[in-house]
C-alpha cells in the first residue's frame, strides 16, 4: 500500500506545475521522497525521472536575474540523454568515457539530502569532500544544457549562466542568493567549459579540420547540435583564429616542464595532503611531489633546479619571513603560482577603480 502511494506520488509529480514561490521547498521535499527507497527505472531505454519535471516555460529568481526557461532547451536537470549514457565502459573499452553525472546521484542517495559543497573564495573553487562529484556535475550539466555559439566564456550572458547554475541545486545545497557562490560556480563553469572546448577541438582536426572544413562539419561531435557544431567550425577555420593558436602553440613548445596534478589543483593535492592553504610552510612540497615521481625522478632538469633555489630559499629565511607560497612565487612568478590555483598572496598596490586601462565589458564586446 505505502509502495503504491510513493509510486502515485512520483506521478503526480511529474505531471503538475510547480510555483514560483514554492519551488524551493517542493524541490527538496521531492528529493527526500525519491531519496527514501526510490529505484530509478528504465522503460525503452530511457530514464525516467525520481524527483520530476519542471514545467517548461518555468520561471525562477536567482541572485539579481529573473530567468525564464520558456522556450528553451529541456529543464530537467536529472534525466539523462541514453545515447551519452551509452558512451561508458558498458561495450567493454578501458577507455574512461565522458562524465554522465552518476556519481553526484549515488552520493546524494547514500547521504540522502543534498550534498553540502564549501567554496574557498581566495581560489574561487570548491574545496570539500564533494569536490570532485562537484566539478563532474557542472561538466556535465555545462556540456548538455549550455548554448556553445559563443567564443568564449566571459561572453556567455547572465541569462544563459544562470539557469547553468540553477540546475546545481538538485543535488548540492548551494546559495545562489551570495554573489561570491555564483562567481565561484562561474570560475568552474569557465574550467569546464576550456576544457570541452579543447576536447571538440581535437575532433574537429580528426574529422577534417580548417583542411577540410566541409568535411568536419559533417560530422559534428556527438551530443553537440548542427548548428553548434557549424558555428564551432566556422571560429576555428577563421584565419585570425588560425594566427592565435599558431602562436599559442609556439608557446607552449617554450615550456620548461609539465606538472602531474591532472584535473586536479594544485590547491587540492595541497589539502589531501592534510596541510591548511593558509599554512606557513608546506607548499613547497606539495610542488616538488606533482613534479617529481618515485621511480622516474624529475620531471625536467629545470623543475629540480627551481626545487633547490626554492629549498636555499627556505634555509635562509624562516616560515614568519617568508611563507612557503611567497617563495613559490619568488622562484616561479606569482602568475605561474596563480595558474597552478593558489590564487595570489596581497601586496601593498592595488589598481584604482578608474583604472583606464581596464576594458570596460562594452569594449570587450566589441572586439569579438
Amino acid at each position: 500500500m505505502a509502495s503504491s502511494k510513493r509510486g502515485g506520488y512520483r506521478a503526480q509529480v511529474g505531471r503538475s506545475r510547480i510555483s514560483v514561490e514554492d519551488q524551493h521547498a517542493t524541490e527538496e521535499l521531492r528529493a527526500v521522497h525519491s531519496l527514501r527507497d526510490t529505484q530509478v527505472s528504465t522503460r525503452g531505454g530511457c530514464r525516467r525521472n525520481p524527483i520530476g519535471h519542471r514545467s517548461a516555460s518555468e520561471e525562477f529568481q536567482t541572485g539579481d536575474a529573473r530567468v525564464s526557461t520558456r522556450g528553451g532547451r529541456s529543464c530537467n536537470p536529472i534525466a539523462h540523454d541514453s545515447a551519452r549514457e551509452g558512451i561508458q565502459a558498458e561495450q567493454g573499452s578501458n577507455v574512461r568515457g565522458i562524465t554522465c553525472s552518476k556519481g553526484a546521484r549515488k552520493a546524494m542517495r547514500s547521504a540522502k539530502s543534498r550534498l553540502t559543497v564549501k567554496f574557498d573564495f581566495n581560489l574561487m573553487q570548491a574545496i570539500c569532500d564533494n569536490t570532485e562529484v562537484f566539478n563532474n556535475e557542472v561538466g556535465y550539466i555545462l556540456r548538455t544544457y549550455c548554448d556553445l555559439k559563443y567564443k568564449e566564456w566571459r561572453f556567455v550572458p547572465e541569462e544563459e549562466r544562470a539557469p547553468l547554475r540553477y540546475k546545481l541545486r538538485t543535488l548540492f545545497d548551494v546559495d545562489l542568493a551570495d554573489a561570491n557562490v555564483r562567481k565561484a560556480i562561474d570560475k568552474q563553469m569557465q574550467r569546464a567549459w576550456h576544457n570541452y572546448r579543447r576536447t571538440l577541438r581535437e575532433h574537429f582536426k580528426t574529422v577534417g579540420g580548417a583542411g577540410d572544413l566541409t568535411k568536419a562539419k559533417g560530422k559534428p561531435y556527438e551530443g553537440v547540435s548542427e548548428s553548434d557544431w557549424e558555428y564551432i567550425c566556422n571560429c576555428w577555420s577563421d584565419p585570425s583564429y588560425l594566427q592565435k593558436a599558431l602562436k599559442n602553440a609556439e608557446s607552449c613548445k617554450k615550456r620548461k616542464w609539465i606538472s602531474r596534478n591532472g584535473s586536479k589543483s594544485t590547491a587540492r593535492h595541497h589539502i589531501s595532503r592534510g596541510v591548511e592553504l593558509n599554512a606557513h610552510v608546506g607548499h613547497i612540497e606539495t610542488w616538488r611531489l606533482r613534479h617529481w615521481h618515485p621511480e622516474r625522478g624529475w620531471v625536467s632538469v629545470e623543475a629540480e633546479s627551481k626545487y633547490e633555489e626554492m629549498m636555499e630559499l627556505r634555509r635562509e629565511k624562516s616560515p614568519e619571513d617568508l611563507t612557503d607560497k611567497q617563495i613559490l612565487e619568488k622562484v616561479l612568478g606569482r602568475e605561474s603560482v596563480r595558474l597552478f590555483g593558489w590564487g595570489r598572496s596581497p601586496t601593498g598596490s592595488k589598481r584604482s577603480k578608474g583604472d583606464s586601462n581596464i576594458p570596460t565589458y562594452t569594449q570587450l564586446m566589441d572586439r569579438v
